[in-house]
């Protein structure tokens, strides 16, 4: 079996797209296991209403990332499809991480892309990242991004689908998602909102190159996932069941 497996902090009022997230997501495993991290503002019933199996986790502060990602050990399948929580798998990415599985992978890395100003605005990561993996193979690092089990993770080609980071775009969450954040990330991370989302917004110094220009560019909503695209043109985000 095939665990999809999350956790969350107050996915409604920071604007993390977390229903599209487990939508994506749900045809491809078995279980969903979600972890809350002290939510107060419905999210946890929400996660319930979306079939998750919903675990109590550390109370949402600085460290409790690391804490809340080791919490996979509780999923039930051998394979664990990871996803933050504004995370939306592109149904061919899910597709192709299911061959690769079929054919023996163990771990999987992939290509991630992140969308901003909502959805206007696309920018690709340089680096693919690790989010499949058979249970208990892999450790936390910073940010709850995992290493490679001695570095043997297959990656997929961006060709064959992606990632979509929608980390930034919902103008009307981000006053309380970079307050949220603050608590957690305050001795790691740079927050700064730019107007209107008019110029890059970059969360640490480590990627700040990816405000240079070959990694950013506009392109149509139509590209994304059809799970994103009734968001398109939403200034908050609301869940809909």
């Amino acid at each position: 079996m095939i665990s999809g497996f999350t956790f969350v902090f107050n996915a409604i009022e920071g604007g993390y797209p977390v229903a599209e997230a487990i939508a994506a997501v749900r045809p491809f495993v078995g279980e969903l296991v979600a972890v809350d991290m002290g939510s107060t503002d419905g999210t946890r019933v929400l996660l319930e209403r979306l079939g998750c199996r919903v675990l109590d986790g550390p109370c949402w502060g600085e460290g409790a990332v690391e804490e809340a990602f080791a919490m996979e050990a509780e999923c039930r399948g051998e394979t664990v499809v990871h996803f933050q929580a504004d995370e939306v798998y592109d149904r061919r990415l899910l597709e192709a991480v299911l061959g690769r599985l079929d054919a023996g992978a163990r771990d999987l890395r992939v290509h991630r892309i992140q969308v901003e100003q909502n959805f206007q605005r696309v920018r690709w990561y340089p680096y693919p990242v690790h989010r499949v993996w058979r249970r208990g193979t892999v450790r936390p690092t910073h940010g709850a991004m995992t290493t490679d089990r001695d570095g043997e993770a297959e990656t997929i080609p961006p060709e064959e689908g992606l990632l979509w980071d929608c980390a930034a775009c919902f103008r009307g969450n981000w006053a309380a998602r970079r307050r949220n954040q603050a608590a957690a990330w305050r001795h790691q991370r740079c927050l700064r909102v730019a107007r209107h989302f008019a110029e890059p917004n970059e969360y640490t110094d480590e990627v700040a190159f990816l405000a240079e220009p070959q990694w950013a560019w506009t392109r149509s909503p139509l590209d994304l996932p059809d799970v994103l695209k009734p968001l398109v043109g939403m200034e908050r985000y609301r869940p809909s069941l």
